[in-house]
């Protein structure tokens, strides 16, 4: 059986990062050097800067470009408030796209139709580990003088600037869900120049802040962990959707208040429309996160291996009734296979369906920030981009999955859309 949520990193590696923690100096940045060297060779760049988020490396990308106040930034719904809030926060206009169901990055005709001449950039976020990247986006932003850019944080693969479609500056988040990690971080890395300018750095991290995530990361890693998770968690959640449907239902979802907490920095992606970042996100990146990240990277040909084996297993024991239920672009390419998109009509059946086998999975934690609230005055009616947030569901490809779990999993998706087949092609 298989979480939802589990990370991609080793449980080992994060209590040698809590041990590490204790004796590291966290206003050390030797090894920070090393990592973004290694980085840097990862995704074939010519140069890698590392931050203390991904949202904080966007922001000050967005602040040394010395764009035109008022010009639009072109992007799709499915991302962190964030990433919405630093172009707000340098003075430009968030203007969002609708999204295509197979790859799950924007519509062609859509963002066609949306380039105007305030147009200034297109930031296209890679989801999922499709294959987002798109020859004709580089050919609209060549046309338009825009700016490429790409969010490679789900599928920040190797070579990536030497992929056909790559755009010319991405960003990468390396926070604790992503398979290169530093805990909490975030990178820029250009294609064919050098990035220049000042960059805001404010302070030194808190050693208490470290350590809450941290801990609150190893319960959840125990919890999601493969044992764990068979003997306990599945049984504690399947308990839960019989007695509770709806409080299981939302037991994951984000934007709830109650998961506020103000000691945390960054809201844990509670909707905020800020005015300015807080500055105690500014602090640098240390030499005890590029440990962790290095940890990872060092990992990546094994990650990527496994999923791919992970992927293969799901195309050969799943039915033509699932099949024609997951996101085309999944099947067609092996492009980073993090985990399979399936495409439900009705969410509560299916959700309390499997889990009640033993299977939790769940939607995207991301915000639809189209639909959002604080940001409504940049409101887009995206019917493909609302079906995506609201009805594709993941079943998890972690390299900690084995086979026996996998092709079990797999099995409980062929029995539902094997009866549902009618409502769900």
């Amino acid at each position: 059986m298989i979480a939802r949520g589990q990370f991609h990193i080793q449980l080992q590696d994060l209590f040698c990062s809590f041990l590490n923690l204790f004796t590291s100096k966290l206003n050390s940045h030797k090894n920070v050097f090393k990592f973004s060297d290694q980085l840097k060779n990862h995704l074939g760049a010519n140069d890698v800067k590392v931050f203390s988020s991904c949202r904080i490396a966007f922001s000050e990308f967005l602040r040394n470009q010395n764009l035109e106040q008022g010009s639009e930034v072109l992007l799709c719904p499915i991302t962190i408030p964030d990433m919405v809030n630093a172009i707000i926060i340098n003075g430009l206009e968030p203007v969002f796209v609708d999204m295509n169901l197979s790859n799950h990055s924007f519509d062609i005709e859509d963002l066609e139709n949306k380039i105007t001449e305030k147009s200034c950039m297109i930031l296209n976020t890679n989801l999922s580990g499709l294959n987002n990247l798109n020859t004709k986006i580089n050919e609209l932003a060549a046309e338009n003088e825009l700016i490429l850019v790409d969010d490679i944080s789900q599928a920040p693969v190797r070579n990536y600037f030497q992929s056909s479609g790559s755009a010319d500056f991405a960003f990468i988040s390396l926070s604790i869900g992503k398979t290169i990690t530093t805990l909490v971080g975030g990178a820029i890395a250009s294609k064919d120049e050098l990035i220049e300018g000042q960059f805001k750095i404010i302070g030194v991290a808190k050693r208490i802040y470290f350590l809450r995530q941290i801990l609150e990361n190893i319960k959840i890693d125990i919890l999601t962990s493969p044992l764990v998770y068979k003997y306990f968690t599945r049984f504690s959640l399947a308990v839960l959707a019989k007695i509770n449907p709806s409080k299981y239902m939302n037991i994951h979802q984000t934007n709830t208040i109650t998961k506020f907490n103000e000691e945390d920095i960054f809201f844990d992606d509670i909707p905020v429309l800020r005015e300015s970042f807080p500055e105690e996100l500014y602090f640098p990146f240390n030499d005890w996160m590029a440990d962790l990240g290095m940890r990872t990277l060092n990992k990546w040909k094994d990650v990527d291996r496994k999923r791919r084996r992970n992927r293969d297993i799901f195309i050969e024991y799943s039915s033509d009734a699932t099949k024609r239920c997951v996101a085309q672009n999944f099947l067609r390419e092996a492009y980073f296979p993090t985990r399979v998109p399936l495409y439900v009509t009705n969410v509560e059946r299916f959700s309390l369906f499997v889990i009640s086998y033993g299977l939790d999975m769940g939607r995207y934690g991301l915000n639809l920030c189209s639909e959002e609230k604080v940001f409504s005055h940049f409101f887009k009616n995206l019917p493909s981009g609302r079906f995506i947030k609201e009805n594709c569901l993941f079943l998890n490809l972690s390299e900690k999955n084995n086979e026996y779990d996998l092709v079990t999993s797999i099995e409980i998706l062929n029995k539902y859309f094997e009866a549902y087949s009618s409502e769900n092609t």
